[in-house]
């Protein structure tokens, strides 16, 4: 005896393995994509080295809106924008346990000098020369190239 299932109930269930179906596929590829695919420490460190360098690059800017007297500008925010970039390096550095204290002193004296030379008062194109310096200082000791 033959059983007979309506085109509409045919449908329905061929929807129903369909999306059981796409959720168990979702799920394998999440349980094999967490098992296969760890942290990667060194990637996550250059990343931030990079991050540290290319914020130092965005104080030349700040600077000669500050020496030109743009409204809003003040050498307490280039001050507190310089101490907030060093808070950054340190946590870098903090996360890259493997960089040696060679690598760990020159970025910090990189860091020092930044902030030496944001509060010297220099003109801003030397400004900007020794800043450029410290972020490529940064750079090397994390292994990255400038630009994206």
């Amino acid at each position: 005896m033959a059983v007979y299932m309506s085109a509409a109930r045919k449908r329905r269930r061929t929807v129903i393995v369909a999306v059981v179906a796409v959720l168990v596929g979702l799920a394998l590829g999440v349980v094999i994509g967490r098992a296969t695919g760890g942290d990667d420490p060194v990637g996550d460190s250059r990343r931030d080295g990079r991050e540290v360098a290319a914020a130092l690059r965005t104080l030349p800017v700040e600077y000669e809106l500050l020496r030109s007297g743009a409204p809003g500008k003040s050498q307490a925010a280039l001050q507190d924008a310089v101490d907030r970039i060093a808070d950054d390096l340190f946590v870098a550095l903090a996360h890259a346990s493997w960089l040696g204290p060679t690598a760990r002193a020159q970025a910090t004296d990189a860091m020092k000098e930044a902030q030496r030379v944001v509060g010297a008062g220099e003109e801003p194109a030397q400004f900007g020369d020794d800043i450029e310096k410290a972020a490529s200082s940064i750079e090397d000791v994390f292994n990255v190239v400038a630009g994206p």
